[in-house]
């Protein structure tokens, strides 16, 4: 898990409990609502940087050609948007990217997921957030009303995490 990631959870959560035991009930309820938006924002960003780095590094696992490399990088950050079905509920907007496989790899790992309930509730958690995300960040973030406190982001990013880990693997890309 990320390191910054966590350090924000904890800091804000130990924010939250202090303006509780403060007695400012009214700070405490927008830091809740405030960094449960945050989290939200920040852990799919994460999620995006990380599919963004398998992604290329498969692709010069399989390519010398520095100029298809730069095509490629240049596409992902402006296309990462494209890869998944957003209005897809569940796991099921996932399938959108694991096409770009091919069919044998999307039906392989499709497999995988049904049989494997942490892996299944990691690509909706995945979905839910990237999601959340594009909703927070296109209407009106500050009025949006999301639905899930920090302590649920936080749990959603932990089991998307073995979606995004599961995917590295299944695309047999080793960390460094």
């Amino acid at each position: 898990m990320s390191d910054s990631l966590e350090r924000e959870y904890k800091y804000f959560l130990e924010v939250y409990e202090a303006l509780v035991r403060a007695k400012e009930v009214s700070l405490a309820q927008q830091i809740a609502v405030s960094s449960a938006k945050h989290f939200v924002v920040s852990a799919a960003s994460e999620f995006e940087m990380k599919v963004r780095d398998i992604l290329s590094q498969w692709i010069r696992s399989r390519t010398k050609c520095v100029m298809t490399h730069s095509f490629v990088d240049l596409s992902l950050v402006r296309g990462y948007h494209t890869l998944f079905d957003w209005n897809e509920s569940g796991e099921k907007g996932v399938y959108t990217f694991l096409s770009k496989f091919g069919k044998e790899f999307k039906d392989r790992i499709k497999a995988k997921i049904g049989a494997d309930e942490n892996i299944k509730q990691g690509a909706q958690d995945f979905m839910f957030l990237g999601n959340t995300r594009n909703l927070l960040v296109h209407n009106d973030y500050s009025n949006y009303p999301l639905a899930i406190t920090l302590d649920e982001g936080w749990g959603k990013y932990s089991r998307a995490k073995i979606f995004v880990d599961f995917v590295e693997e299944s695309l047999k890309i080793r960390k460094a």
